[in-house]
């Protein structure tokens, strides 16, 4: 009786751990279906869409002088074409969307597989400094980045481990890109079949990948969203702090650029001045770039400040409250060219 016992539990056993295989298997099944379908959504995003272009081109880019690298204010503040002509060069946008310093180093790190430049404009987001760690990077960086060596570092030196587990389980690390997608279609549909406007801040206008890096964009910043501008920025410049990580990371930039004979320059892009108006101290956060790019040796420049004593831009000449469109582009991409033209000789 013991003998059929213990058979009938040993087989018991072996269905419980065969029934167990079977369910995951379908689990991991069905995660790398949704995987795939989220993938796939992410690559209709139409920032990541350009991200595509900008890195392709740069790929096949030559003899590059001047290379502008850092966040979504970069690639919407500078033109290359402007610098081009102003200044007799040859000159890149390689900003990327959310970049941090951590993310700027790799990405010097593989402009100098491929190119030895004289100069690098780093932009200086306030928000990208004072994160730890952003997961968007994911996307931003590493779908374009034709370098899985450097791949791998990044992983192994940023992500924190449960940053490690949503970049290799894309039904994760893809999810937002899916469901914003899905959203705009929905929108789309509807707007269509009912006449409806759904999103009343609906830009009017061309946005579009055009060259050398650069997504030209001409919208105008309407009076809904200079309204909005006090949900979307504010702060007090007595209490912002840097990330550790990210000065830790500035610092390695500086360091690669001495080492390469790159001149590396910083500077901050302008927000609207409805946005600007949002900041409590803001004069308080420029003395801290200020010193920490002074205490790196680097040449700073912060288009807030400038703009706050020359009136450069006004509102409308942005395409949101943070982001130049191309005829506040043309005004402060002169002007840096000018700044350049006693550097770059």
């Amino acid at each position: 009786m013991r003998q059929l016992s213990f058979i009938s539990n040993f087989r018991k056993n072996i269905i419980c751990g065969f029934g167990l295989l079977i369910f995951s298997l379908i689990i991991i099944f069905s995660l790398y279906i949704v995987g795939r379908v989220y993938y796939s959504a992410s690559a209709q995003n139409k920032i990541n869409v350009f991200s595509q272009h900008r890195f392709e081109d740069f790929y096949n880019s030559k003899n590059l002088d001047l290379i502008f690298v850092g966040s979504s204010h970069s690639y919407c503040t500078f033109d290359p074409e402007i610098f081009n002509t102003k200044l007799d060069l040859n000159s890149y946008q390689l900003g990327m969307p959310g970049q941090t310093p951590d993310s700027t180093y790799y990405t010097l790190l593989e402009i100098l597989n491929y190119q030895k430049p004289k100069v690098i404009v780093m932009e200086l987001f306030y928000l990208m400094l004072s994160t730890d760690f952003d997961v968007k990077q994911f996307d931003q960086l590493f779908k374009f980045l034709d370098n899985n060596e450097l791949k791998d570092d990044y992983i192994k030196n940023v992500f924190a481990p449960k940053d490690k587990v949503k970049y290799y389980i894309p039904t994760i690390h893809y999810q937002t890109d899916y469901y914003n997608f899905k959203n705009a279609q929905i929108k789309k549909y509807l707007e269509e079949k009912f006449g409806l406007k759904l999103d009343i801040k609906q830009d009017i206008g061309v946005e579009k990948y055009r060259s050398l890096g650069y997504v030209y964009c001409d919208y105008v910043m309407d009076d809904e969203v200079i309204n909005d501008t006090k949900k979307t920025f504010s702060g007090d410049g007595k209490k912002y702090e840097f990330s550790e990580k990210q000065i830790e990371y500035l610092k390695k930039i500086v360091d690669l650029c001495n080492k390469n004979d790159i001149r590396l320059l910083f500077v901050t892009a302008p927000i609207s001045p409805a946005a600007y108006g949002n900041f409590d101290n803001y004069n308080n956060m420029f003395e801290k770039f200020s010193e920490l790019a002074n205490s790196l040796n680097v040449d700073y420049i912060d288009y807030n400040i400038l703009n706050e004593k020359v009136n450069f831009v006004t509102n409308s000449n942005f395409r949101d409250s943070s982001h130049l469109n191309h005829s506040g582009v043309e005004i402060i991409s002169s002007n840096y060219a000018d700044y350049l033209k006693d550097i770059i000789k």
